[in-house]
């Protein structure tokens, strides 16, 4: 088996890895969720299915927008590195690995966490630890302090963009 194809199958069990722990994560933040639980019964008695076949189809519906939200992370965090850091050399796997990585471990220490502490403190602290350790990830991978720095800078802007984000929508 050529190099390629096990980096690419590494790649596509790290993807699947990701959908299963946001899919988790969802489904376990909608429990917390009064609000968001009332909807989901709703909709479930106005399908009239079995509890089974609606957790499928709400995973059906869900994986699209998980994946979606993964490239466009990847492309925005790419787009804004190339900006602050100009280099022949390409960093697209370790980006998009430290990315999977860090997606991984957040959405588990998410589930985790959710179970201990409350919601709004989970929030609060997982874009820090996403940070950290996407960096640390990141640095880790090709040990090039300036990229790193370029890639730090890219990654501030959006978790900034992203807690105003959820200012605003909140």
């Amino acid at each position: 088996m050529s190099e390629k194809s096990k980096n690419l199958g590494l790649k596509f069990v790290m993807v699947c890895v990701y959908i299963l722990s946001y899919i988790f994560l969802t489904f376990n933040l909608a429990q917390k969720n009064q609000k968001v639980n009332n909807i989901l019964i709703q909709a479930k008695e106005s399908l009239d299915i079995s509890q089974a076949s609606f957790l499928f189809f709400v995973v059906i519906i869900i994986i699209p927008f998980i994946l979606l939200m993964l490239l466009a992370t990847y492309f925005f965090i790419k787009i804004l590195f190339k900006l602050f850091y100009k280099n022949e050399k390409e960093y697209n796997d370790q980006i998009f690995i430290s990315l999977l990585l860090t997606n991984i471990v957040v959405n588990t220490l998410s589930l985790l966490f959710i179970n201990f502490l409350s919601v709004p403190l989970v929030t609060l602290l997982m874009p820090i630890l996403d940070f950290i350790l996407f960096v640390y990830l990141f640095y880790s991978s090709n040990k090039n302090f300036q990229a790193t720095k370029g890639l730090a800078i890219a990654k501030v802007i959006l978790v900034v963009a992203n807690y105003v984000i959820g200012l605003v929508f909140s």
